[in-house]
């Protein structure tokens, strides 16, 4: 029976509103979910919920809670308040889009790319992280290299190093490992690391490119020299 300014806001004249269903500014695909939210409110219980509305300004997102009206204890109508968050929702969906496309850009990096926390047990890894190692990224997740068994033990002391470097806030590398692959072949990396703070916690981005192939190259052209 009545709406306040903010209507107008939106390009909508008072009496375009006032003793007009709600169903005129709705998606049908929302008029199944009005019926009943309307049953609620008849039986006297709230409801509350999110949804689209057509403005003359264009498509808008609200969120909404709507109260049953008594009188002589029974309803006879209710009252809602909407709060627009348009804005915040297209920010909400720009960051998710953000956030899909960087996470796209490191699964299918060409280099290993890996997570770890400040005691070397893995956290995640991409494809490349699985390619390099021939492990799953399940077989690794919670398990340090040493323990997992890629790292040999001649190299214990300078992963413990550069592991040290990072509890320190420090990157290091790149700098030269020998990583043995679940198959038992070896394959020569340099890894990079970075230390970051994600929810309060220092973790450490690793990045592992291969340069086995680089590294015999050198060797062949060391020996015909």
């Amino acid at each position: 029976t009545s709406v306040n300014k903010i209507v107008t806001e939106y390009g909508f004249k008072e009496d375009e509103f006032i003793g007009k269903n709600m169903r005129k500014f709705l998606s049908k695909k929302y008029w199944p979910r009005l019926f009943m939210e309307v049953a609620k409110l008849a039986q006297g219980k709230p409801v509350e919920n999110e949804i689209e509305i057509m403005t003359p300004k264009g498509r808008r997102i609200s969120e909404y809670r709507s109260n049953p009206i008594y009188q002589a204890n029974k309803v006879v109508g209710f009252q809602t308040i909407m709060r627009d968050v348009t804005e915040r929702k297209q920010a909400d969906e720009a960051l998710r889009e953000s956030e899909e496309r960087l996470r796209q850009l490191i699964e299918y990096a060409p280099d290993a790319i890996y997570l770890n926390d400040l005691k070397g047990n893995f956290i995640d890894g991409n494809k490349q992280a699985e390619n390099l190692t021939g492990y799953k990224k399940d077989e690794l997740i919670g398990k340090s290299m040493l323990k997992v068994g890629l790292l040999p033990k001649r190299y214990v002391p300078k992963a413990a190093k550069a592991l040290m470097k990072n509890l320190l806030g420090q990157k290091t590398g790149p700098d030269e490992f020998e990583l043995t692959r679940k198959d038992g072949s070896l394959v020569t990396v340099e890894i990079s690391t970075f230390p970051v703070k994600r929810g309060g916690k220092t973790e450490v981005i690793g990045i592992a490119r291969d340069i086995t192939e680089r590294k015999r190259f050198e060797e062949r052209l060391s020996t015909l020299n």
